[in-house]
């Protein structure tokens, strides 16, 4: 009997890949399955532990015990053959079996599974797995700005964030719908678009379950329920669940009164009131008429 311990595809893909023509077992083959599932629910893998019965003297019998064939180099030759293309890498994740072509990748990948944090801010003590990342936080705190724009001079703390920007300036939108010819600067952007099309809405209220395509709008939705109102008046301190209420009411201390009726002109510092005023406005500005008799 050889005892194989591993992690396996859910829906012990690898399994059969040993079982089904693979190595041959005794007709007494046995198997026993002890699983205990990943914490998380979207796991792809499973620990199994397999015990068979192999014929090792059987003439098509692959599985040779004094060969090192342990559960590491079944698996691997598993994922080769069936089901990565060739070149991916030698290193793979005994977890969720992606595979890296360095051992320095590999073991920063492992970070996610373990939970590992090894580089850590000496200024607020917040952890990350990659000493890069560490870098591009620690900016955040000196306010240094090493990435700067050649065509207006504004800085930032990463690179990716400098290509960003410097497609206002050229105008390049890399990312296209597929449902539709438009195209975006970000691929955040395309994303948020093409929900417009699918329907999608992930984020979900944890208090009502109501669904929203971004979750700049789930957060707004949030304070419903909360409560909280982040947005002050610096004048009388009263305080809005969102910026547009806030300036409206803004409007108010500054007297201003951009929406004017175009029939009467009367003037009205929100758009909600001069709508209102519009259907009750009867006053029709008449043109002179000319007699065209003589």
């Amino acid at each position: 009997s050889v005892n194989v311990r591993t992690l396996v595809l859910k829906d012990d893909a690898l399994f059969r890949y040993i079982t089904e023509g693979n190595y041959a077992l005794s007709n007494s083959g046995t198997k026993e399955f002890e699983s205990s599932r990943s914490e998380s629910d979207d796991a792809q893998v499973e620990e199994v532990e397999v015990d068979v019965d192999v014929d090792v003297s059987a003439e098509n019998s692959r599985v040779d015990i004094s060969n090192e064939n342990s559960p590491q180099s079944i698996a691997d030759e598993y994922l080769t053959r069936e089901q990565l293309p060739k070149g991916k890498g030698q290193y793979f994740c005994t977890i969720c079996f992606k595979r890296f072509t360095q051992q320095v990748n590999l073991t920063t990948h492992e970070r996610i599974h373990t939970g590992e944090r090894p580089f850590r801010c000496e200024i607020c003590m917040k952890a990350f797995t990659q000493q890069s990342n560490l870098w591009k936080h620690i900016r955040t705190h000196t306010g240094e700005k090493p990435f700067q724009c050649t065509l207006c001079s504004k800085a930032f703390t990463q690179q990716a964030n400098l290509v960003k920007h410097q497609r206002i300036h050229t105008g390049e939108k890399p990312y296209s719908c597929t449902y539709c010819s438009k195209s975006f600067s970000q691929r955040a952007n395309l994303h948020k678009h093409e929900r417009t099309h699918t329907g999608e809405k992930p984020y979900s209220c944890k208090f009502c379950l109501k669904s929203f395509a971004q979750q700049s709008n789930l957060d707004k939705h949030l304070r419903v329920h909360t409560g909280d109102k982040p947005y002050t008046c610096k004048l009388c301190s009263k305080s809005f669940t969102q910026q547009s209420n806030l300036t409206k009411h803004e409007s108010v201390h500054s007297n201003e009164k951009p929406f004017s009726c175009i029939r009467c002109h009367k003037s009205y510092t929100q758009k909600s009131n001069l709508q209102k005023h519009e259907k009750k406005c009867n006053v029709i500005k008449q043109e002179p008429q000319v007699c065209l008799q003589e």
